[in-house]
């Protein structure tokens, strides 16, 4: 949904625990975590602040456990994470209203009320 154009230079917050797949004949080891209107037709990276230095694990308030050491597809965890994943009415990333938090503030994004 973001050409390749667009992500060059970009810091983005990506789900890297995902068991690797491969996507348009080249492995995948990571997903990069987008906002998205209904429609899709606008889908943009979820920034994350300056000074947040790279490889830092972002938090999401009251879900402080450990991360899964890999996310199986075949259980289907992100399918019923996503439903409860949008941004706020400030385009702040939130799942379940609590918000994706790092040790500089919260990611954020352009689109307000988007999945």
């Amino acid at each position: 949904f973001v050409p390749e154009e667009a992500m060059r230079g970009l810091r983005v917050l990506v789900v890297c625990n995902l068991k690797p797949a491969k996507m348009r004949e080249v492995m995948s080891f990571g997903m990069v975590l987008c906002a998205s209107n209904e429609t899709h037709d606008q889908v943009v990276p979820v920034a994350v602040p300056e000074g947040v230095p790279n490889g830092e694990r972002c938090t999401v308030e009251g879900y402080e456990a450990a991360p899964l050491e890999e996310v199986n597809p075949k259980k289907k965890i992100l399918e019923r994470l996503f439903p409860d994943m949008k941004t706020n009415s400030e385009g702040v990333p939130c799942y379940k209203g609590a918000v994706f938090k790092t040790s500089k503030g919260p990611v954020t994004s352009p689109l307000p009320d988007a999945w």
